[in-house]
């Protein structure tokens, strides 16, 4: 549906703005990062992508959004023995799984056509 695909590329451009302003606004600098760090910076980039990577192919960059943002949240809970406390984290998995939803639901049309034929 064209209101999915539309809602999860605007919020995931929206994210990935925040993040970026966010970084450089704090003088983000990645050689100075720790080993957990890094890990949950890797895999908050391959999230990042994913919202990126939805604009041409849905399926991949919602699953890239989610494997990314489960991981990010495995890694954080195992370092700090609790989930991510900002509001902004859960609102990341909503562009991929938009995404997915939208990919399915294309994928029903198409279906859904080609056997009325």
């Amino acid at each position: 549906m064209t209101t999915l695909r539309w809602i999860s590329r605007i919020l995931g451009l929206l994210l990935v703005g925040l993040f970026a302003v966010f970084a450089i606004g704090q003088g983000f600098n990645p050689f100075q990062l720790g080993g957990s760090e890094i890990a949950l910076m890797s895999v908050l980039l391959v999230a990042l992508s994913g919202m990126l990577v939805a604009w041409r192919r849905e399926l991949l960059g919602g699953v890239m959004v989610i494997a990314g943002m489960v991981a990010f949240y495995s890694i954080n809970f195992g370092v700090s023995g609790h989930w991510p406390g900002q509001w902004v984290f859960p609102l990341c998995f909503v562009p991929g799984i938009l995404a997915i939803l939208s990919w399915g639901s294309a994928r029903a049309r198409s279906s859904h056509r080609l056997s009325a034929r």
